[in-house]
């Protein structure tokens, strides 16, 4: 990994690398607001991590539906069965993608994927019901 690639991966997704195999497809980094991003594959799963303005997201893809992202921590709220509307910090993020990597993998393959996107949109129709209440229709 070059250094620039080492300084934008994020310490707590190291693992993807010296764990799971995975390598960087491309990465940036930018001195404003010390933004970056950095994505990663393992041939079947596609990791995102952005940093933007301070704040991290982290999506994931399937290979073979490369603009299928989904967000990291939708699926952990899935998973673990928390409140929509909590937060979820970076390091359970990572935690839970370290941890549940074959759950996740199973979750995005070709038999699952339509569900867990199913399963991702009634979890944000959820947190916008409960968030701002009436705001979100019977449709």
């Amino acid at each position: 990994m070059s250094d620039s690639a080492a300084d934008i991966l994020l310490p707590r997704f190291q693992f993807l690398i010296d764990q799971l195999g995975f390598r960087i497809v491309t990465s940036e980094k930018s001195s404003s607001f010390d933004n970056m991003y950095i994505e990663l594959t393992d041939d079947l799963i596609n990791v995102r991590v952005c940093r933007e303005r301070g704040l991290v997201s982290v999506e994931l893809s399937p290979q073979f539906s490369a603009d299928s992202w989904v967000p990291l921590g939708h699926l952990f709220l899935i998973v673990v069965q928390r409140d929509p509307v909590e937060k979820v910090t970076i390091e359970e993020q990572a935690g839970f993608l370290q941890d549940h990597y074959p759950e996740i993998h199973t979750m995005l393959s070709s038999e699952n994927l339509k569900d867990t996107i199913v399963q991702v949109r009634q979890l944000g129709k959820a947190r916008r019901s409960k968030l701002f209440p009436g705001s979100v229709g019977d449709a």
